[in-house]
């Protein structure tokens, strides 16, 4: 199913050959930020090799690409067991950021946990990332917990993780 936000923009589901491209996005998205690597090939598809994980990608484009031709702009990576969601990470090529993109994964990923009759989906996000705090607040989660010094930073203290949630019912 594709979802769309802005004309031009599309939500498609993960391939089985998308594993390289997803470690590449996160890459993209989120060097620099935390003390540790970024996702590689290996943990992005042991992720989606447990229960209930699914992976999305988000691009321009008026529909879902052709596999093999898809440049996608950014990628979520979720889990649905039972009646608990989580959002396990969503990232957007710095280039493509604020064009709707990660509002249209993050609303896709909402339906999918619906649909799998999720009641109450989490993420994590670092206190000091102000636009997607304000992303996650526009789509009603809100702050249950917080991880002191939870993110480790090449440069600079630790962040502290907010944990947020949203009851879907």
């Amino acid at each position: 199913m594709t979802h769309r936000a802005e004309p031009g923009f599309a939500v498609w589901p993960v391939g089985p050959c998308d594993v390289p491209l997803i470690a590449a996005l996160h890459a993209d998205s989120f060097t620099g930020l935390a003390a540790g690597q970024p996702w590689g090939e290996t943990s992005v598809a042991e992720i989606l090799a447990m229960p209930g994980a699914y992976g999305l990608l988000a691009g321009p484009g008026g529909e879902s690409p052709l596999p093999g031709c898809a440049e996608p702009a950014g990628f979520l990576l979720g889990r649905n067991v039972a009646e608990t969601g989580e959002i396990l990470s969503l990232g957007m090529v710095r280039a493509w950021r604020r064009r709707g993109g990660a509002r249209l994964l993050l609303r896709a990923a909402i339906a999918r946990a619906s649909a799998a009759a999720v009641t109450r989906l989490f993420l994590e996000v670092a206190e000091d990332n102000q636009a997607a705090r304000e992303l996650y607040a526009g789509e009603g989660f809100a702050a249950i917990a917080r991880r002191p010094a939870y993110y480790r930073r090449h440069h600079g203290p630790a962040v502290t993780a907010l944990v947020l949630a949203r009851d879907l019912g």
